[in-house]
């Protein structure tokens, strides 16, 4: 079976993660599986950007847990933390990122990236400093270690590399 075969396959039996664009955020679907006892255990998350002259981070919500949670985190990091999280829950399921699809608000599938998905941020420096904690994200994921830190530090994206790493330690949000 090639690779495009293996995604119909995917595609045709639902099995893959669904990232709808959403107002500066994006709700994602995960497959559902089939557990011993017959239950469908498929989650939904939200992301939600909140920026200035908020508090600037991540709105959350998965069906996963009961309550929502605010992730506060600078503006750069954004859609990194988002991606991170979408993307680790994607291989948590045995899924290849390559299984992550995208979508608009109404169910069209987008020929797109994740990156276009959810708005840039505000203002010049925060896009260059996104860009520069995307290099070190890319270059570390998922062996974070103490080099990136370092690095991301000499680019003044650290705290966004350490909540970066946080949220990989913990498994996501």
């Amino acid at each position: 079976m090639d690779n495009k075969e293996l995604v119909k396959f995917f595609k045709d039996h639902d099995y893959m993660t669904k990232v709808f664009e959403a107002e500066d955020g994006c709700t994602v679907t995960f497959p559902s599986t089939t557990t011993l006892e017959g239950s469908d255990d498929s989650s939904i998350c939200i992301y939600q950007a909140q920026r200035e002259p908020l508090p600037v981070g991540i709105h959350y919500y998965s069906t996963e847990t009961v309550n929502p949670a605010f992730i506060e985190c600078p503006e750069y990091s954004i859609r990194i933390l988002i991606f991170q999280d979408i993307m680790m829950k994607t291989e948590r399921m045995g899924l290849s990122p390559n299984f992550m699809f995208y979508y608009d608000e109404d169910g069209h599938e987008l020929e797109t990236t994740f990156i276009d998905l959810i708005n840039v941020p505000s203002c010049k420096k925060s896009i260059k400093l996104e860009e520069k904690l995307a290099d070190i994200f890319y270059a570390a994921y998922p062996d974070f270690k103490k080099e990136f830190l370092e690095l991301a530090e000499k680019e003044g994206v650290g705290k966004g590399y350490e909540l970066v790493q946080l949220a990989f330690l913990m498994e996501g949000f």
